[in-house]
């Protein structure tokens, strides 16, 4: 269990060239929620605008928001082995996990 994190997903395709789509295999099939659902107060989905929080892009990433509660669970939402943990800089960390050569999350 890890405290203080700040839950949200993004997979990213990795190709060996740009020209090449990434083709999504069953392994990277999520297959739990990252949270209790009874946990989760709202959902801001992928593409998210939002120029006073520094999203002045669409993002690659969704958030998952827990309302700022501490000490709950964070699950993998699917395999993988995580590869990297980053401190964040208003607290809390990213979770990075690999799938395969192709495939990674957080």
């Amino acid at each position: 269990m890890f405290t203080g994190v700040y839950a949200f997903a993004a997979v990213v395709l990795l190709s060996a060239s740009a020209q090449q789509p990434s083709v999504l295999s069953p392994s990277t099939t999520f297959t739990v929620s990252p949270l209790d659902l009874g946990q989760i107060v709202a959902i801001t989905p992928l593409g998210n605008l939002n120029p006073l929080g520094g999203h002045v892009l669409p993002t690659d990433h969704i958030y998952v928001d827990y309302g700022g509660k501490t000490n709950i669970s964070v699950f993998a939402p699917g395999s993988g082995s995580v590869f990297a943990i980053r401190e964040q800089i208003h607290g809390g960390a990213k979770i990075e996990v690999r799938v395969d050569k192709n495939v990674s999350y957080y």
